[in-house]
């Protein structure tokens, strides 16, 4: 009987250090797959399919933490994005009214815009702003410098727009208040 137990575990002791040897050979062969580099390709297609089907919620691999893209988003980023863009709307809003009661654009990158075209300085504002915030909002956790992250610059552009706009509605009730005006806003004058 005691032949018997010592030839099951000397059986098992063989077969163990066969699979550990065959296990750490497999391990071998990973390791080695992994020091060639990455194999995953970035490409147009992968973000595009990304923006509609979203899955990566962070980097997989502590090493890709810095430089990694997620395409699933926190709400409030996208609530940021939303905002920044709807306050730009309404700066182009408020811009073509002051312009029509007689003020004039100072941006000089957008004036010969508003002087020639409405519709291209729509186009151009709108346009450079949306592609603006979608950058941005994709690079929301990456740092401009340490201990600044992108996120912060997006609420100073948020915050930075907000404060235009209030600049702004100032103006046009100062226009529309005016005794001397009579100009193409002077319909506004009765929701005052």
């Amino acid at each position: 009987m005691d032949d018997r137990k010592a030839t099951v575990v000397a059986q098992a002791s063989s077969d163990f250090t066969s699979v550990a040897a065959a296990h750490d050979s497999d391990m071998t062969d990973a390791s080695c797959r992994r020091l060639t580099g990455d194999r995953r390709r970035h490409t147009l297609w992968s973000f595009i399919y990304g923006s509609f089907r979203p899955r990566r919620r962070g980097a997989r691999r502590v090493e890709e933490e810095r430089w990694a893209f997620i395409d699933w988003y926190d709400s409030h980023n996208l609530y940021l994005a939303l905002s920044i863009l709807l306050l730009s709307c309404l700066d182009a809003l408020f811009t073509l009214n002051l312009i029509a009661a007689g003020g004039e654009e100072i941006n000089i990158f957008m004036k010969p815009l508003v002087n020639s075209d409405v519709g291209s300085f729509l186009a151009v504002k709108i346009g450079i702003t949306g592609l603006s915030v979608v950058i941005l909002t994709a690079a929301a956790h990456y740092h401009i410098v340490p201990g600044l992250p992108v996120l912060r610059l997006l609420q100073a552009i948020c915050a930075g727009y907000a404060t235009l706009i209030c600049y702004e509605i100032y103006l046009l009730g100062l226009v529309l208040t005016s005794p001397d005006y009579d100009g193409p806003l002077q319909h506004l004058r009765e929701l005052l």
